[in-house]
């Protein structure tokens, strides 16, 4: 189940960004996937596999905060994240 949605997320990522998706991005797709699966409530329990690991009812904050996978990023600048200003003319 988990090795078909990192699959899944290869061939989703494939079609959408070719020049950026590589076969060496498999661990990575494993472990979202993983992560998906434990913090994803099941419908005839509204229980994650974490929530009945540990006894608790967690909120989904988590997923909320979730991506598409694969998708291109970009990095703020340093700078800009301590507040500061980059020169106009600086790429």
């Amino acid at each position: 189940m988990v090795f078909n949605k990192a699959r899944a997320l290869l061939l989703h990522a494939a079609i959408h960004w070719p020049e950026t998706t590589q076969d060496n991005l498999w661990p990575f797709a494993v472990d979202y996937a993983i992560f998906l699966w434990n913090n994803t409530p099941r419908m005839d329990s509204g229980l994650s596999p974490l929530d009945l690991l540990s006894g608790t009812k967690g909120d989904c904050h988590l997923l909320h905060n979730t991506r598409v996978w694969g998708c291109p990023v970009y990095v703020l600048d340093p700078k800009l994240q301590d507040g500061h200003k980059i020169p106009k003319w600086k790429p």
